[in-house]
């Protein structure tokens, strides 16, 4: 019989340890991270790229090229970008790669995109991009082009659009289920799957203005919209 896995997210490390124990015990294999980023980070999550593109086309029906924005190094961003792909295929919509592994080659990458004239930018969770945004925010939005990315941190540094998940909402499931399991007397196996369909978007207004962006549609896409203007440091 294929044992199940279960991810144990905790960031004390002694409830971590406890959680593994219980869970082997139990002849269940577990994987143990501290934090929810590093879990994530563990699997492929193909809804926040496809949910990115949907919000993308509600802003605007008409997008017919697209660019694909990442550093090929990072191979959390490879996954991403092909789910980018192939949703870009069945949908009929062109998308131009560029890359880039430094701010330097970052910046002439969107330099690249205006110059290919796409109608949006995609980013996924990638941290050489993030890193890079403030040097490249105010060159999409002189071309009128929207940058959606894989997190909020872009739009605090001037991307249009950040997608996440909501981790409020993943911590209560998990802990939920782990209440169920570990205190109940739940079969994990039996156990339903949990999934987030719906993420946290982050606008920033002040891109959004430059852009002439109507955005309203998004609050029906995802469990949440965050209002931000772009700020060079964080709190």
């Amino acid at each position: 019989m294929m044992k199940h896995l279960i991810y144990v997210t905790e960031d004390d490390e002694n409830i971590r340890n406890l959680v593994q124990v219980a869970l082997n015990g139990s002849g269940y294999e577990t994987a143990a991270f501290e934090t929810a980023e590093e879990a994530l980070g563990a699997f492929k999550v193909k809804a926040p790229q496809l949910a990115i593109f949907d919000l993308m086309l509600a802003a605007n029906p008409d997008t017919a090229k697209v660019g694909l924005l990442y550093d090929k190094s990072q191979a959390s961003s490879l996954g991403a970008i092909e789910d980018a792909k192939v949703y870009c295929d069945e949908k009929g919509i062109a998308y131009v790669e560029k890359t880039g592994t430094t701010s330097a080659e970052v910046q002439a990458a969107a330099d690249a995109l205006v110059a290919e004239g796409v109608d949006a930018v995609f980013t996924p969770q990638d941290n050489t991009v993030m890193t890079a945004e403030l040097s490249i925010f105010e060159k999409f939005i002189d071309a009128g082009i929207p940058h959606y990315t894989g997190a909020d941190s872009f739009a605090l540094n001037g991307a249009f659009c950040g997608y996440g998940v909501n981790y409020e909402e993943l911590g209560t499931k998990t802990a939920d289920m782990a209440v169920d399991i570990l205190v109940n007397g739940a079969d994990p196996a039996a156990t339903p799957i949990e999934t987030l369909e719906r993420g946290i978007v982050t606008v920033n207004t002040e891109t959004a203005e430059a852009l002439g962006l109507d955005y309203s549609m998004f609050k029906d896409m995802c469990s949440e919209v965050v209002e931000t203007v772009t700020a060079e440091e964080f709190e």
